[in-house]
């Protein structure tokens, strides 16, 4: 398979997947970030919303850098908007993620066991896909500079429909936790059930974002 020339001399997956691993972080830190806030340990969302910040920094140094060193040779069977069109939605889902984290940040808000337990499956379940999504591009920045095996190309178009399933599940989950803070509305003032309400929505934003990456890569990769 033709690369787009390399990143500083590494193959193009090489790049986007140690972009990945910072996104892939970020995530794992949102999950115990959710714990944190439902049970209302303020002080600790806080630290781990700045780490959380920390990984979106060094993720944006990843994608400046890339893009930066991106080959504009003609010679190569990618074309250079794809990559980008790729990276900025990689980029989308880190971004999202730190969105939600600001969110928990803010403000102090008391969460009743049934949205608290909503808003951690969709959490999780968000985690799930971005993991998935890693696992594509591992194997892709393995078998880049290769002749792509049928069978890998086989595994590795069965996971990235599974993404396509991930993402599904998560906007169910996503629409699950806006019933339930309409089911708790009465015990909530209208800022926290407006507030609620976009936490969710931020984590949905997440699993779309991964989704546009996932079509991104079949689009590149798996042709």
């Amino acid at each position: 398979m033709k690369t787009i020339g390399g990143v500083f001399g590494r193959p193009l997956f090489s790049a986007l997947y140690e972009h990945a691993l910072k996104v892939q972080d970020s995530l794992a830190l949102l999950r115990p970030l959710m714990v944190d806030f439902v049970e209302g340990r303020h002080e600790q969302v806080q630290r781990g919303a700045a780490e959380i910040h920390q990984k979106e920094n060094e993720a944006d140094a990843i994608k400046s850098e890339t893009r930066r060193s991106l080959s504009r040779s003609i010679f190569n069977a990618v074309e250079r908007s794809e990559v980008l069109i790729l990276l900025k939605a990689q980029d989308d889902v880190i971004d999202n993620c730190w969105g939600v984290a600001k969110l928990l940040e803010i403000r102090r808000t008391a969460v009743c066991p049934e949205i608290a337990h909503e808003l951690l499956q969709l959490t999780q379940s968000v985690a799930l896909t971005v993991e998935s999504l890693v696992e594509v591009e591992y194997k892709l920045a393995q078998l880049e500079g290769t002749s792509y095996p049928r069978s890998e190309m086989d595994r590795l178009t069965a996971t990235i429909e599974h993404i396509h399933l991930q993402e599904h599940e998560s906007d169910t989950l996503e629409h699950s936790a806006l019933k339930a803070v309409f089911r708790n509305e009465s015990r909530l003032d209208p800022v926290s059930c407006v507030f609620l309400m976009s936490i969710a929505r931020g984590l949905g934003a997440i699993a779309d974002s991964v989704q546009n990456t996932a079509e991104s890569l079949e689009r590149i990769g798996l042709r």
